[in-house]
């Protein structure tokens, strides 16, 4: 590893550790529950974006959709009952939104949107869920009803909320 690599590596390390002292022994990036909780994620390990799910060890991963289609952005409902992900799978020509079940089960088409989802995120009662598709924000109902617009402007790229 060259000179610059390692100053920038102890520089970051040490910064994440005075953060972590200044907060006491509790880590200030999650909390207890955190720890613990799965942590699913995409990857491209298999040459197009699944969905995985491990523990908060690092061990036992787990493919959770297996398609041929891009799966990607997924997110945790409240619960922790159910994922939100974005999906090409029925789409030649974007994205939509899907929810399943945290085991990989029980895949539903939320959207059917011309463009891309970037990014998706659970109301903190779990009965919404915000998303952004192309240059807009929306929001819908985790059960696919009640879609609407949030952001409604061709002028500007609003995403990730």
């Amino acid at each position: 590893m060259g000179y610059a690599v390692k100053i920038i590596v102890l520089a970051l390390c040490f910064g994440i550790l005075s953060v972590y002292l200044a907060c006491g022994s509790k880590n200030p990036f999650s909390s207890a529950e955190d720890n613990t909780s799965p942590i699913i994620f995409t990857s491209f390990r298999d040459g197009n974006g699944e969905i995985y799910l491990m523990s908060s060890t690092g061990m036992d991963l787990i493919n959770l959709t297996n398609h041929p289609g891009h799966d990607t952005s997924p997110g945790w409902s409240p619960d922790k009952q159910q994922i939100v992900f974005a999906s090409t799978r029925d789409s030649l020509s974007g994205s939509n939104l899907y929810i399943m079940n945290a085991n990989g089960s029980n895949v539903s088409q939320l959207t059917h949107l011309p463009g891309q989802i970037f990014g998706a995120d659970w109301s903190p009662d779990g009965h919404k869920i915000a998303f952004s598709n192309t240059f807009d924000i929306l929001t819908i109902h985790a059960d696919g009803s009640n879609l609407m617009y949030v952001t409604k402007d061709s002028l500007t790229d609003d995403s990730t909320p």
